[in-house]
């Protein structure tokens, strides 16, 4: 590197780094967070990631700090970001500054600066552009790995053998989208877990798994059964499969809730 590049580079750099231009920055951040956040498909994620998130929900530790709702999630994606945002915004103002050098304006300044981050966020607008072209998903795995490690954290077996989930107490269902992500609306209505002895009609059977009694329960939670908001009634766990199974599909990704096996009324 050259005398003229060390130059260039701490021209630029104190430039993106100074106190007056961090409010704009950290707007333009928290952009590109929120909207990577409302439209990740955790499903996609790479396995030893996922693995990360399960051990964290496992552990009920997923958030850093519970009053401000920081999860650890978040806290390592802003990580990535700002990184990847300085990274980007510093390389397209050395061309300018290249540029201007030639005689095509006058010297790299703050409304250069504003132009580039604004540039950079707008290539959000594309979320594949932006989670492809700079390898989000590698570099937010390695980012939470650093977080797990030097926490001292643990994975375990288990937290690789499944698909990243968990268990909402407010709609009382399986979910597999990010816990801290609002997504739901304010009034619905929760799943009502019957009792074990609930007395069902005489002709009663779940109409996922054609029983009475369900087969598909993992553990005595599990093998209740559930009234949902449309008044029909199935065994949880044949219901929580039921979830899985159709939040998998590649066309369902992003969609939060999951339509009645009986009679297509959204249940969360």
């Amino acid at each position: 590197m050259t005398e003229c590049d060390v130059d260039l580079n701490a021209i630029i750099n104190a430039l993106y780094d100074a106190e007056t231009n961090a409010p704009m920055i950290n707007d333009a951040i928290n952009v590109l967070v929120n909207t990577i956040q409302k439209n990740i498909v955790t499903h996609n994620l790479s396995r030893h990631l996922k693995a990360i998130m399960n051990s964290w929900i496992r552990t009920h530790s997923w958030y850093i700090d519970h009053e401000i709702r920081m999860s650890k999630f978040e806290h390592c994606l802003r990580n990535v970001v700002s990184k990847e945002m300085k990274r980007r915004v510093v390389d397209l103002l050395k061309i300018r500054y290249k540029e201007y050098e030639n005689g095509l304006g006058s010297s790299v300044n703050e409304d250069d600066l504003a132009l580039e981050v604004l540039r950079v966020s707008m290539s959000q607008s594309t979320s594949n552009y932006f989670w492809d072209f700079w390898d989000m998903d590698t570099k937010l795995t390695l980012e939470a790995d650093r977080y797990r490690q030097s926490n001292g954290e643990c994975i375990i077996d288990r937290d690789f053998k499944r698909p990243f989930s968990w268990f909402s107490k407010r709609t009382m269902s399986t979910h597999y989208r990010l816990p801290h992500v609002a997504t739901h609306p304010k009034n619905i209505i929760p799943l009502e877990v019957l009792a074990l002895d609930f007395k069902h009609d005489p002709k009663w059977e779940c109409s996922i798994c054609i029983e009475v009694v369900s087969v598909n329960h993992v553990n005595l939670f599990t093998s209740h059964c559930v009234r949902t908001a449309c008044k029909h009634i199935f065994h949880m766990a044949c219901l929580d499969n039921c979830k899985r199974v159709y939040l998998e599909q590649k066309a369902n990704y992003n969609k939060t809730c999951v339509p009645c096996p009986l009679c297509r009324a959204p249940i969360y």
